[in-house]
């Protein structure tokens, strides 16, 4: 088998009704194509309404161990939009909102571990921004797809193209 694909449709959901009273506001499609250079992913999400969005995140980066009993799995974060490293290999709480950027990478040197995501395409005009969560046990990168603050119409339609590799480096 050269690649495995499957695909999903989901009703998405207003934020603040609980599960007794959904109340449903668009549809939200997947494919995932997984093979030897990765997972690929699209998304495609339809707006039933007008509604007011902060954060909204198409793209995530699995959330990812920052250690497994003596050896730190993730540690480090660069991007294309930025020239530092971000090290994330603390526990301590805190959230970094970073630039325009398209594609992050995460791991560490002794574990191997490297994790990329990049955003293939999208269809919004707005630029991407990395946003870093940091979770007492792991990291997780996320993508906006449009601006805090953001109305979106009905029936607007998002889509997005993402590629993740995870992957042990050689270290030889």
């Amino acid at each position: 088998m050269e690649e495995f694909v499957f695909s999903s449709v989901s009703d998405l959901y207003r934020d603040n009704t609980t599960t007794d009273d959904l109340e449903v506001i668009g549809t939200h499609e997947k494919t995932y194509t997984f093979n030897q250079d990765g997972l690929f992913l699209n998304q495609k999400v339809v707006f039933d309404e007008s509604i007011h969005l902060e954060r909204s995140y198409l793209t995530m980066l699995l959330p990812i161990l920052r250690e497994n009993e003596d050896m730190q799995i993730t540690e480090l974060v660069t991007s294309d939009n930025f020239e530092e490293t971000i090290d994330v290999s603390n526990e301590d709480e805190f959230e970094i909102n970073l630039k325009e950027a398209s594609h992050a990478s995460i791991g560490e040197k002794e574990s191997g571990v490297v994790a990329n995501v990049n955003i293939l395409s999208k269809e919004s005009d707005t630029p991407t921004q990395l946003f870093i969560s940091n979770a007492p046990k792991y990291n997780k990168l996320y993508f906006s797809y449009i601006d805090d603050g953001y109305v979106v119409e009905a029936g607007e339609e998002w889509s997005q193209g993402t590629h993740y590799q995870i992957y042990i480096e050689d270290s030889e």
